[in-house]
């Protein structure tokens, strides 16, 4: 019984060390200082495209649109698509929390970094 309780402690500490390690910045705080934030597990938000060859975050739809370079690359966790229609949120404002990568640039490198082992998405709503 002690063991399991120890076992059980033991997870409980290392999830909520997970927890407090994850960093909420903002879309242009990760595009102007990527190197400060490489390897970091984050939450941001911005407008997602799901396109072929064009999976990434965006700070706008307007930047989207023109596939501006001030961008994102997006890859999932295997485990996270098993279970989750990503194309659903294709066109959306969402917020996404994964490990940045500053060297991995995604397609043809046209991307400022890469969002890796992305495990939660969600659809931002309106304010008002």
């Amino acid at each position: 019984m002690k063991l399991g309780f120890t076992v059980l402690f033991s997870l409980i500490l290392q999830v909520s060390n997970a927890q407090e390690k994850k960093l909420s910045i903002s879309f242009i705080q990760l595009i102007s200082h990527p190197e400060k934030y490489d390897g970091k597990l984050l939450r941001v938000s911005g407008f997602m495209h799901v396109k072929p060859e064009d999976v990434g975050l965006y700070f706008s739809k307007k930047n989207a649109d023109y596939l501006m370079r001030e961008s994102i690359w997006i890859s999932f966790d295997s485990s996270f698509l098993k279970v989750n229609n990503v194309k659903l949120f294709d066109c959306k404002y969402v917020e996404l929390i994964g490990i940045f990568d500053k060297d991995e640039k995604g397609h043809i490198s046209g991307f400022q970094g890469s969002l890796k082992s992305v495990s939660y998405i969600r659809k931002l709503k309106k304010w008002y």
